[in-house]
């Protein structure tokens, strides 16, 4: 086995655990927009929130992604993070009703959708270049 194709093969791999971690994110996500009351809110609405987060910027800009064949999975898994982080932000809004919150989950927003049309954008353009 080529070291190139190891390598193509560990990426697939681990790919598909950050696909299997975003299913329990989403879920919970899901659960943080639909249930307000819990003695452990705060706490998992901060891990969720951390998690999603992070993890799907990780997964939009790391070296690897830049890589073809792997490119449209992984900005799928990591818009689905940050879809997740999205639902959370909006539970988190949702309880508190705050309007500087309103304000800094509109930006938010905002920021999702740019960055989601500029990497559809970038991935369109690369298939173009090298077909």
């Amino acid at each position: 086995m080529e070291p190139n194709q190891f390598e193509q093969q560990l990426h697939k791999s681990q790919l598909q655990t950050w696909e299997r971690l975003m299913y329990v994110a989403q879920g919970s996500a899901v659960a943080i927009v639909f249930h307000a009351a819990d003695p452990l809110r705060d706490a998992v609405l901060l891990f969720t929130l951390l998690y999603t987060t992070l993890s799907g910027f990780y997964l939009l800009w790391t070296i690897s992604s830049q890589q073809p064949q792997l490119s449209g999975s992984r900005r799928k898994v990591a818009f689905g993070h940050l879809l997740a982080s999205w639902l959370t932000a909006f539970g988190i809004y949702s309880y508190s009703q705050l309007p500087p919150l309103g304000l800094v989950f509109l930006a938010y927003t905002v920021l999702l959708l740019v960055l989601y049309w500029r990497t559809g954008r970038k991935l369109s353009r690369s298939a173009e270049i090298f077909p």
